[in-house]
């Protein structure tokens, strides 16, 4: 069977995928079109492709698709066993979405079992509530432990927990009956494991109402296959190569995307540009930036040319509910409603409770979005340092993606730096919130106000945009328990080396990486080093903190050697930043190593945080992405980018990093540090 799949896809690349030059335009020099990469699938017999422990082994399938090409080509593998452990949680905290109207049990819970071995549903979050309890304070509740009827029974034999007594076996039909307590009172955890293809019903009283939910199995997600997916990459030999053009066809890392031709990516620097584009692509035409500077989210809108997506996925640091992430809720919602599948993923540590009080509302109120708040978890042995861990690791991979099988034009993908906070549209606060669901900025408020500067890009091409929505999916889909994420990629070496021709493509020549530093083995480091080493003539970088490790000062040093022109701008005033007392230390820490070695420039514009992460190599190579020049990005956090081999997209990006250099100035000495915050920073090297 192997040696039959392995002929179809080998004959599959040979017709229709054997690359040939094209007639130059007339006057211009030679030049190559990449074709566009087949996708074919093979499946695997055995998972070997999680991170770290194992990788994937498929060569013995996709080997005889190493023709003689030169050129890197892509099949599309998938793998359907069950390998990862799923803890998902179900929060009940408005309770309005669940009430029963006419005996029927409209609210739904969608369990994500893709891949899963082992299945726990968390069912929490019965919040205080006074109109309940009769205006009665939690204080006096505390003292009643007030108790509410409820069961549960499922079409399926199922597990069920309540409290801290063990797992109890339940047959099929079964009716469980317990009661519910408000959270706030005795924190009462209810765990649910019913078997793939189940549904459950569980229905509870409180305040003379009924309340239900139907938990059923997710089987109609029209983007399922993503899940699956494995990028087959046949890379071409790249010994006969030199440069960033050798660095970009590496086969080293696991978590890498094939190379995608891709004619359109739009620079997206101006804010509220960019805030206004992703507007644009989910609600089918352009607002006008007057609609901004009302900063009204639910002033009226023309929903009627909104396109129809299978899928969007959304992943950030910050998701805050201002008027920025309340905008981009609201139209989340809209699509969920007309049947888009919604996945976003935030990180649990940075949310506020307004920020909270809006996922409640999203994913309570539409069945169509899942929302994950990714926490680290401490591991097994690591103790006191596992427990800073949980509050220091975050999901810092940034990314908006939307997709279409029937509209495949409008598989669009945003990456860059930016979070969803209005910090990153506004110079100065907006201006009180128009609503007290929305998060408030100023002293003494929700939270205070800070510019980031900052850019990202917007990439339409139906291959990458899809490749890069099931990269993410391996994200979302981690393991619970070891935090294990598979990978996304298995790389098969041509016999040929590669042809130079490809480099001279007039499309933009794109990868996306992500980034589990604890699980991975550092490779974001070793990635950024070995990019470092790829340069010939130059390196610009933009990083709002520059604390580089050990393997990076490295590769700045070899750089310097070889007579390779870098140049750096970061900010040392990071006022309004976290901890930023320590921060804007911690820079001079990194400026110190290099202020004598390269040029590095002080970011000056008054009030406002360069926050853009930018690598350009050699006037050919750029990667845009979420990765920050310190410890933290390369130990700690998760992070994601897009590399982009293109001299013309340079050109573009060189124009750009040279307004940050009109609004900056050179340092050109040692600069003056605190020894008390050395100390700190010593004594938690790694961590900043």
């Amino acid at each position: 069977m192997t040696k039959l799949i392995s002929a179809v896809l080998f004959l599959g690349l040979v017709s229709c995928q054997s690359p040939s030059p094209r007639n130059p335009a007339s006057g211009s020099a030679e030049s190559f079109e990449l074709s566009k990469l087949v996708e074919k699938t093979y499946e695997t017999e055995t998972m070997k492709n999680v991170i770290p422990e194992q990788t994937v082994e498929v060569a013995d399938v996709v080997a005889p698709l190493s023709a003689n090409t030169g050129v890197p080509l892509s099949v599309k593998g998938a793998y359907f066993g069950q390998w990862r452990n799923v803890r998902e949680e179900l929060n009940i905290n408005r309770l309005a979405d669940f009430e029963i109207k006419n005996g029927h049990v409209e609210r739904i819970y969608a369990m994500d079992r893709f891949g899963a071995k082992e299945y726990e549903l968390d069912i929490q979050s019965f919040l205080y509530s006074k109109e309940l309890n009769g205006g009665r304070s939690s204080q006096e509740l505390q003292k009643e432990q007030p108790s509410y009827p409820a069961d549960i029974v499922c079409n399926q034999s199922y597990t069920f927990q309540n409290g801290p007594s063990g797992k109890k076996l339940h047959l099929a039909d079964e009716r469980k009956s317990f009661n519910v307590y408000e959270s706030s009172v005795n924190g009462q955890r209810i765990v649910l494991s019913p078997p793939q293809g189940s549904e459950c019903q569980m229905t509870w009283q409180m305040g003379g109402k009924k309340y239900g939910v139907r938990i059923v199995t997710d089987s109609a997600d029209p983007d399922q296959e993503l899940n699956h997916v494995i990028d087959g990459c046949i890379l071409p030999q790249a010994d006969n190569l030199k440069g960033v053009e050798r660095f970009f066809l590496t086969n080293k890392y696991k978590s890498m995307t094939c190379v995608d031709a891709v004619s359109n990516i739009t620079t997206l620097e101006d804010p509220v540009d960019a805030l206004r584009s992703k507007v644009e692509v989910l609600l089918g035409h352009p607002i006008t930036k007057e609609f901004v500077q009302n900063y009204d989210p639910y002033a009226p809108l023309d929903m009627s040319q909104a396109p129809h997506f299978d899928s969007i996925y959304v992943s950030y640091l910050v998701f805050r509910a201002d008027f920025y992430g309340s905008l981009l809720a609201r139209l989340l919602e809209h699509h969920a409603d007309l049947g888009t599948r919604v996945k976003l993923l935030v990180t649990d540590v940075i949310a506020l409770k307004k920020d909270r009080a809006m996922f409640a509302r999203m994913t309570q109120k539409h069945n169509n979005i899942k929302i994950q708040e990714y926490r680290y978890k401490r591991q097994k042995g690591e103790r006191l340092k596992g427990k800073f861990d949980e509050f220091h690791r975050t999901m810092h991979v940034k990314l908006l993606i939307t997709t279409s099988k029937d509209r495949p034009e409008l598989n669009t993908a945003f990456i860059g730096g930016r979070n969803v906070h209005d910090g990153f549209v506004f110079k100065t606060p907006p201006g009180r919130a128009r609503y007290p669901e929305m998060v408030d900025y100023g002293d003494g408020k929700d939270e205070s106000f800070c510019h980031w500067r900052d850019f990202e890009i917007k990439v339409q091409d139906p291959g990458f945009a899809r490749k890069a929505a099931a990269h993410f999916l391996t994200l979302w889909n981690y393991d619970a328990k070891t935090l294990a994420v598979r990978s996304v990629n298995q790389n098969v070496m041509q016999s040929a080396p590669a042809d130079m021709r490809l480099f001279k493509s007039r499309e933009h020549l794109v990868r996306h990486f992500m980034s589990f530093p604890y699980k991975d083995g550092h490779s974001l480091e070793v990635f950024y080093s070995e990019m470092v080493d790829s340069a010939e003539k130059s390196v610009k970088i933009s990083t709002p903190y520059f604390r580089p490790t050990e393997m990076f000062i490295g590769a700045l040093n070899r750089a310097v050697k070889r007579g390779v022109d870098i140049t750096l701008i970061t900010r040392l005033d990071l006022e309004g930043d976290t901890v930023d007392w320590l921060l804007s230390d911690a820079n001079k820490e990194g400026v110190n190593q290099f202020w004598d070695k390269i040029h590095i420039y002080e970011y000056m514009e008054p009030k406002v945080i360069l926050h853009s992460k930018i690598v350009l190599v050699d006037g050919k190579f750029s990667f845009i992405g979420s990765v920050n020049l310190n410890k933290r990005s390369f130990f700690h956090d998760l992070e994601n980018g897009a590399m982009i081999y293109s001299p013309e997209f340079n050109q573009r990006m060189e124009k750009i990093y040279g307004t940050y250099l009109q609004d900056s100035r050179p340092i050109q000495n040692k600069l003056e540090t605190s020894p008390f915050k050395k100390v700190i920073l010593d004594m938690f090297d790694t961590e900043f």
